[in-house]
């Protein structure tokens, strides 16, 4: 099973939509957050960052049509995630989680995620 938590905005590249760490990172540069929730959601973004590979995959041009899933394995992960949502929430934007087990063509895979191309069924 895979896991992926979306905004309601539809991402250009891949047509479906925006994952939330995109979100997330583009509220940390714009400083949409203050105090302590700022703090809280650079310490979750940071930690995330040292903790799982940014598949390098998309410098491919063929592959900007794929979507970043995590493997219902990657707890730790995902629980950071999950404590992001009210920060992004926050902001305005509504958090989706979704589940698949068919995320489209599995185009890159690590320990903790997948990219996929989207498919009808995954999306």
């Amino acid at each position: 099973m895979f896991k992926r938590f979306v905004v309601g905005h539809i991402n250009k590249q891949s047509g479906v939509n925006q994952g939330i760490l995109g979100v997330a990172y583009r509220l940390s540069r714009e400083e949409k957050l203050k105090g302590s929730n700022k703090i809280d959601l650079d310490n979750h973004l940071a930690w995330l960052m040292d903790s799982f590979t940014i598949p390098d995959i998309f410098d491919k041009p063929e592959s900007l049509k794929g979507v970043c899933w995590f493997k219902d394995t990657a707890v730790d992960i995902i629980d950071h995630v999950i404590a992001i949502v009210p920060h992004v929430e926050a902001c305005g934007f509504v958090v989706t989680e979704l589940s698949s087990n068919l995320p489209g063509l599995i185009i890159y895979e690590d320990d903790s995620q997948i990219v996929a191309i989207p498919n009808d069924e995954s999306v």
